[in-house]
């Protein structure tokens, strides 16, 4: 009996301490993904204000991997207060907003 509960106090600490790791991660990804945000807007305006830039497609592709980012930076923010549950519609906006992309490179 001692030692199932000597297993189990040494299971909690790793539980713990894997916990902890998780957050750090997390939070790590969305600094990651806030950086990438910000420059997918700068790319965004730079595209946007070449007066030689014609192309439209290249400016709703980037339109839609920001919207992707955001969405991803979304379920950060969602997993971080939630201590890891994510909801459902945010996860199916990302999976709507990928396939469009898909489509349009169709």
């Amino acid at each position: 009996m001692r030692f199932s509960k000597l297993i189990q106090k040494y299971a909690d600490k790793f539980a713990q301490l894997f916990s902890v790791l998780s957050f750090v991660v997390i939070i790590l990804l969305g600094i990651v993904l806030l950086i990438q945000i910000a420059k997918e807007i700068i790319r965004l305006f730079q595209i946007a204000l070449e007066p030689t830039t014609s192309d439209i497609y290249l400016m709703i592709d980037k339109i839609i991997v920001f919207f992707l980012l955001f969405e991803f930076f979304m379920i950060v923010i969602s997993s971080l207060k939630n201590n890891g549950h994510v909801s459902i519609t945010l996860l199916m906006g990302l999976g709507l907003t990928a396939l469009l992309r898909n489509l349009l490179r169709l």
